[in-house]
């Protein structure tokens, strides 16, 4: 024999399993009971109650107040949900990710890259976690941003 017991090489093909989940992704139970997720979305077709704000930011400032939405979709292009950031003021966003099964609501600073999830509704009522925000252009030059979902339920 080898002395490579049956239960580490179960315990390695779970730990592949749950890497592989987690970068396509999908769903990873974590310590303590928790459940690790990560949404990989795109927010393209950007609308501004005001004007947009410059490329670069994506995020409202102070000087471009108001609501900036946009449509969500996944890796493959189905349609997501929605998204909406509003100015809060002092400095501050609220970013709303309306999703087939429920909202999850995010506080950030303006113009920053990322943002710290408050809590939700329907499945993600108890969620924590962030979005990091990439933003770029899309077809045709258009503004749009790629958000990174890390989920704790």
């Amino acid at each position: 024999m080898s002395g490579v017991t049956r239960r580490a090489v179960l315990g390695r093909g779970a730990a592949l399993a749950a890497a592989a989940a987690a970068g396509a992704g999908g769903t990873v139970l974590a310590a303590g009971g928790t459940e690790r997720s990560r949404l990989d979305l795109r927010v393209e077709r950007l609308r501004s109650d005001g004007e947009l704000p410059a490329f670069g930011t994506l995020v409202s400032t102070p000087s471009v107040a108001g609501t900036l939405s946009g449509e969500l979709s996944d890796r493959s292009g189905k349609s997501a949900g929605s998204y909406t950031s509003t100015v809060l003021g002092h400095g501050s966003a609220a970013h709303s990710l309306e999703l087939e099964q429920g909202t999850i609501v995010a506080i950030g600073r303006l113009g920053a890259a990322g943002a710290t999830i408050a809590g939700g509704t329907g499945a993600y009522s108890r969620a924590a976690g962030t979005i990091t925000i990439t933003r770029s252009l899309g077809a045709g030059g258009a503004p749009r941003a790629d958000l990174a979902v890390e989920l704790e339920l």
